[in-house]
């Protein structure tokens, strides 16, 4: 028959590293407590005071649009022109990839006003939306299919 041994002459003493380890232990669950209040007590879509999430950009004009000569992508392009073509919707418009919290963008016209809209498919995407919505006083499901097909 086996019998447990039970260390009974001495007990191991606690060296720094024990210590530290206890430590550190103790300060994970306390930090993602820290975390967890700090980034859920903050809305991840703030509402402004009017009750809108869109702060334009104060101008309604496509004087700060980037030239749509300068890309050679015909989707970058067209996208470029669309925003000389009717700056004041994109102006009331959110911009769905969220640069509002990353690069600070007020609207989906500001996108446009550098090269972010260039390099981001939703971008691109909404102002193309826009342009068919402004195009058809109701779009059919075939406008949102040439839309979604590029053609």
């Amino acid at each position: 028959m086996l019998r447990w041994r039970t260390p009974t002459s001495h007990a191991r003493r606690w060296t720094r590293r024990d210590w530290a380890l206890v430590v550190a232990f103790a300060l994970i669950p306390i930090g993602g407590l820290y975390v967890l209040a700090h980034y859920t007590s903050r809305d991840p879509f703030p509402v402004r005071a009017n009750g809108l999430r869109v702060s334009g950009a104060g101008r309604s004009d496509a004087s700060q649009v980037l030239d749509p000569d300068q890309f050679a992508n015909r989707r970058v392009h067209a996208a470029y022109a669309i925003a000389r073509t009717i700056p004041a919707t994109l102006n009331q418009l959110y911009c769905w990839c969220h640069c509002e919290r990353t690069l600070g963008m007020r609207s989906l016209l500001e996108c446009f006003e550098s090269m972010h809209a260039a390099s981001c498919d939703l971008c691109l995407a909404q102002a193309e939306i826009a342009w068919h919505l402004t195009q058809r006083a109701s779009p059919t499901p075939h406008g949102f299919r040439r839309l979604s097909t590029g053609g």
